[in-house]
């Protein structure tokens, strides 16, 4: 049995009136989710804005589902400039006021939301804080959707997040005309340029956001952009192995353009990261006509590649030393020397006296033409020095080295020839010249060190036995005769024809490691066509987690091994389905990391994987979904290990 407690629509209008403080208590405290009308509602309103528009109704009517209702009184505020932007608001009726101080402190009025219109989208997506005041100038009704709910969304729904990284783009690129200076100098490329080149630099430049754990590209992608961080750190990870952080001001991505090869490491965003993107195109177009970004990239290369390869230094006594610059720090390296690192450069610059010295770009500026044109010639004469001359020297002496090497080689030759062939004295009476290069060859060769072994026991003499009685001799038989051996042998030819050839027997391949879950989900591993003795990749493991234990991931996961059971760097893996293939070499990764992975976004049987460069055997049929609902988008993960075997 329940008692309830009705209060009709008349009898609260007339209370709010008596107590205007009931309504905005209410709007504080109650919330709601949307209920079926209103989710059906909710999803045309999401269609029709930008950053939801290109996504299906199945996503859209999750967004849907995930959003509350509010109800926020006339008057009162819905956030205040400098808090957190943790949610995006739906106006389903009344009206919102946005207000900011201008440049002189005076309130001014942004804008009026009404209904069908939002509000707050920009905060929530870049995680920057609120900059203007949001005031209910009439009793609203909003639908709410926060941030924690989109961003468990995404992880669910990739497409999401792709969708919200292209809309913080267009706003970011939107907001692009407002030029600032300052945003652009402090990057190390552009701090020797003008104004007025600066402004035309920032019309090439596109911005991009990428979230926490989102990979930017992937080794042996190919390079089409260069790229700037505004904001936020990304992880650099080579094939070779190692890894260390980028943070603001730093650039990366140049190297792959200037050499036109693809991309050797691997770059993910360790946090929010908003990037400035340059295109190869305009790259090159910028460097042919700033010459001042050509040697800045040319300093930037120098100092990245002396931090890579400087050897450890042993400290004097009483000095410090100093630790990694902290956009090369090591993945593995102790980070808790780095803030002490950051003071002591810090104190070093303020002790060192304040000279300001006239910066490449003033210096290059103040040149006469003539000059600058010298100043050109002088840095491609240094380029072709370095670059062709010198290699060009050192082969010459390596190759007049092996010649003069080979021709004392042929000298020693010819000399101890004529010796073997007449001895020395007669090669001294008969040549005189050819005595004289055996003697110069002789003094040549080192003496050969003769190893003199140590004296052996000579055993005492045993005592000679008596003889012993001569047998009688014994009746010699027969000879066969020849043609009784003949017959005797082709009967022996024949025996051995008709005996068959035993066949080598092949030993048994030790048996797979096979998750019992993998006949259901209809997995097939298709054995490698090899011939016995032959080698070949053969799968010894397979393992698979479901949507709880794969917590979020969606990859195929796979390791290489060598007969030994070490990991096979540089062995490229492939996944292929249908048309289409991915294929990229294994990656150095701390372990339990497996070397290549791969992200899965079809359901049923959709990838099969195997292993280049020998007979592999091949995975099929994997893809999303668990054992009872195979062909849905549930994220799950494979954990395949090859090894090379021979049949």
């Amino acid at each position: 049995d329940s008692l309830l407690w009705v209060l009709s629509v008349d009898d609260f209008q007339t209370i709010n009136s008596r107590q205007p403080g009931l309504r905005r208590s209410l709007g504080r405290n109650v919330r709601a989710r949307l209920s079926r009308s209103d989710q059906t509602q909710a999803v045309l309103r999401l269609n029709q804005m930008p950053i939801f528009a290109e996504l299906s109704p199945q996503v859209v009517q999750s967004i849907a589902q995930r959003m509350v209702l509010q109800h926020v009184p006339a008057g009162e505020r819905v956030y205040r400039i400098g808090e957190g932007g943790d949610a995006m608001y739906l106006v389903e009726n009344g009206e919102i006021e946005l207000t900011a101080e201008n440049a002189v402190g005076i309130v001014e009025e942004i804008a009026r939301i009404g209904t069908d219109g939002f509000f707050g989208e920009m905060s929530l997506l870049t995680g920057q804080i609120r900059t203007e005041d949001a005031t209910a100038t009439r009793n609203t009704n909003l639908w709410i959707l926060y941030k924690s709910d989109l961003d468990a969304l995404a992880i669910q729904h990739p497409a999401i997040g792709k969708a919200l990284s292209k809309g913080v783009a267009a706003r970011l690129s939107g907001a692009a005309g407002d030029y600032n200076e300052e945003r652009l100098r402090q990057f190390g490329l552009f701090a020797d340029l003008s104004a007025n080149d600066l402004q035309q630099i920032a019309s090439h430049l596109r911005p991009m956001r990428y979230r926490a754990g989102e990979q930017i590209f992937r080794a042996s992608a190919p390079a089409d952009k260069l790229y700037l961080i505004e904001k936020g750190q990304v992880r650099v990870q080579p094939l070779s192995g190692g890894a260390w952080l980028l943070g603001p001001g730093e650039s990366f991505g140049e190297r792959a353009l200037l050499t036109e090869q693809p991309h050797n490491t691997s770059v993910t965003a360790e946090n929010d990261v908003d990037l400035w993107t340059l295109s190869k195109q305009d790259f090159d177009m910028l460097m042919n006509r700033y010459p001042s970004i050509a040697i800045s990239m040319s300093k930037l290369l120098s100092q990245r590649l002396s931090q890579v390869t400087a050897p450890a230094m042993a400290p004097g006594p009483g000095s410090e030393v100093a630790g990694p610059p902290p956009s090369y720090l090591p993945s593995g390296a102790t980070t808790g020397a780095l803030p002490s690192s950051r003071r002591r450069q810090a104190a070093a610059g303020e002790m060192a006296p304040q000279r300001r010295r006239p910066s490449f770009g003033e210096w290059y500026s103040n040149l006469s033409g003539f000059a600058k044109l010298r100043f050109i010639l002088l840095v491609l004469l240094a380029v072709i020095l370095l670059c062709i001359t010198v290699p060009f020297t050192v082969m010459a002496i390596i190759n007049g080295l092996g010649a003069a090497t080979r021709a004392a080689s042929a000298t020693l030759n010819s000399a101890l020839d004529a010796v073997y062939a007449k001895g020395s004295y007669e090669v001294a009476s008969a040549n005189a010249d050819l005595a004289e290069q055996l003697r110069q060859a002789d003094a040549q060769v080192p003496p050969t060190p003769t190893y003199t072994p140590f004296p052996t026991n000579t055993p005492l003499p045993t005592p000679t036995p008596l003889p012993t009685n001569t047998p009688e001799p014994t009746p010699t038989e027969e000879p066969v005769l020849f043609s009784n051996f003949s017959a005797a042998a082709a009967d022996a030819l024949a025996v051995s024809e008709d005996t068959p050839t035993p066949e080598p027997e092949v030993q048994a391949a030790a048996p797979r490691n096979l998750d019992n879950r993998l006949g259901a989900l209809g997995i097939v591993i298709e054995d490698a066509p090899v011939a016995p003795g032959q080698q070949y990749w053969r799968l010894i493991e397979a393992r698979f987690e479901d949507e709880q234990q794969a917590g979020g991931k969606h990859h195929i996961y796979v390791d290489v091994l060598d007969e030994n059971g070490n990991r096979v760097v540089g062995q490229p893996v492939t996944v292929f389905w249908g048309d289409g293939n991915y294929s990229a070499a294994l990656e150095d990764k701390p372990a339990p990391d497996y070397g290549f992975n791969y992200q899965m976004y079809a359901a049923g049987y959709a990838y099969n994987v195997r292993v280049e460069g020998l007979p592999s055997d091949v995975l099929k049929g994997a893809g999303l979904g668990d054992v009872q609902r195979r062909f849905a988008g549930i994220h799950v993960a494979y954990y395949l290990v090859f090894q090379r075997a021979t049949k």
